[in-house]
């Protein structure tokens, strides 16, 4: 009995397109278990307008499933304390169990949030403007743009191997100097 020759593609677990888009994938996933312990927050250098006390910055949040950026514009003329700040970047951390959290989390208990929510607050002395993504749904359409990439790879391998049947089990490159009358060589685990 002749053992049958494998002439395939990699398995999953040994291609590249699956290794790189492994941190991003366990990244998200740690994202959102960790948005329900934690808010963190990111904060760029605070801009300040010329001849006003308005003071912009941008914002990078993940909280309670959801992660997002905003802009913030205060008037710190219309404030108790009316000293400006010279903030750089900045990484806020604090657990949501902390004083101040406890509303966020008891009015969030879901940890399946809208997908895509966008709002704009105006206050007495300031505005902000919110963009957020769900976690689930970062996980959903990043999962299907890496499981997209990893079929389209494996279908233009499938194709070219049936174009041409010198295809070695090395996805991808052609050994030329195999002759067409030879058998293919097995792929070795």
């Amino acid at each position: 009995m002749e053992k049958k020759e494998q002439h395939l593609i990699r398995p999953w677990y040994r291609s590249l397109i699956f290794w790189l888009g492994a941190p991003g994938f366990l990244f998200i996933n740690w994202s959102w278990w960790d948005s329900f312990e934690y808010a963190r927050v990111l904060h760029t250098p605070d801009r300040v307008d010329p001849g006003t006390a308005i003071v912009r910055y941008y914002s990078l949040h993940s909280r309670v499933g959801i992660m997002g950026v905003s802009h913030e514009s205060i008037d710190y003329a219309k404030r108790k304390n009316t000293k400006l700040p010279n903030r750089g970047f900045s990484i806020q951390s604090s657990l949501l169990s902390e004083g101040g959290w406890e509303n966020l989390r008891e009015n969030n208990p879901n940890p399946f949030q809208s997908p895509i929510n966008a709002f704009h607050k105006i206050d007495s002395d300031g505005r902000t403007s919110y963009c957020y993504v769900a976690h689930w749904f970062a996980l959903l359409v990043y999962s299907g743009i890496w499981g997209g990439i990893y079929c389209w790879r494996l279908s233009r391998l499938r194709l070219a191997y049936f174009r041409d049947p010198l295809l070695t089990a090395t996805e991808g490159k052609i050994d030329r100097n195999l002759n067409p009358n030879q058998k293919l060589p097995p792929v070795s685990n």
